[in-house]
């Protein structure tokens, strides 16, 4: 069962992902997917009922941010 110490880390590898945009306007495509995966577990967790420090509405808009970066940037840049 996940602990605090995983959510803390999915947080952290999300807020690295935004960090990252922000700083350098890229984003490693890695650090892409780890984003994603650490707000599915995120979302989960919210579904379960346990407590995150996001809301749901927070995941969904940080998911909708990187989805529109990944789409304007990432892949206009591989087109």
């Amino acid at each position: 069962f996940p602990t605090r110490r995983s959510s803390d880390l999915d947080r952290v590898i999300i807020a690295s992902a935004l960090a990252h945009i922000k700083i350098t306007g890229e984003l490693d495509p890695q650090l892409y997917k780890l984003a994603l995966r650490a707000i599915a577990r995120l979302s989960k967790l919210t579904e379960l009922g346990l407590p995150v420090r996001l809301t749901s509405d927070t995941l969904r808009a940080i998911t909708e941010d990187l989805s529109r970066y990944d789409r304007e940037v990432i892949r206009a840049k591989q087109a």
